[in-house]
């Protein structure tokens, strides 16, 4: 995999592709990366939901019941909407097959010569992606590759932040009413006479 990193190192950077939410990375390529794929996620598969805190990058530590050291550890890997999918659970108990597909579409755009750059843990990890392991197509030069590309495309804008619905002016005009269609009376799309 790649090195681990002890915290408060100063090749990890903090991203925030989507406002208010912040995630500590490897600087440099990865973050070009892990940027590109958090704003891609947001903006086609789900947004990142705001006031629950539970997206994630770097966290030294090992990977759960293992000896084995996390991707987060290293800052190649981000958590997103972790409390939406669930470890030990697969994407498809909890993303939509759209969702699924448009995931799919985003990794195959995160590809240097065939080889995938950034892994999906769909089948018992949706939330985690990460930069694959060297030797699967995760090198520093196939990031760096990558990240060449992505910057020379024009840039995901993130999802625009939902607007409360407007509600009618009250008091509502003479003859109407506020309510279901079949309301009062004889009811049609609202008014009554």
């Amino acid at each position: 995999g790649w090195p681990v990193i002890p915290s408060g190192d100063a090749r990890l950077t903090v991203i925030e592709p989507v406002p208010g939410r912040r995630f500590t990375v490897l600087a440099g390529p990865v973050a070009t990366v892990l940027d590109w794929l958090i704003r891609r996620f947001h903006a086609e598969v789900e947004p990142i939901d705001q006031g629950i805190l539970d997206d994630y990058g770097y966290n030294y530590r090992k990977v759960r019941g293992s000896d084995s050291w996390s991707n987060h550890a290293s800052g190649t890997a981000v958590d997103l909407n972790a409390t939406k999918h669930p470890f030990k659970t697969r994407a498809d108990q909890n993303f939509s097959p759209a969702q699924i597909a448009a995931v799919r579409q985003i990794l195959a755009g995160a590809t240097i010569n065939g080889q995938h750059v950034v892994r999906w843990l769909d089948a018992n990890d949706p939330m985690h992606f990460e930069i694959n392991y060297m030797g699967r197509g995760g090198t520093p030069e196939a990031v760096a590759a990558l990240a060449a590309r992505l910057t020379s495309q024009p840039a995901v804008e993130a999802r625009p932040e939902p607007t409360a619905p407007t509600a009618p002016g009250f008091p509502l005009p003479a003859g109407s009413y506020f309510g279901h269609k079949s309301g009062p009376g004889r009811s049609v799309s609202g008014y009554f006479s």
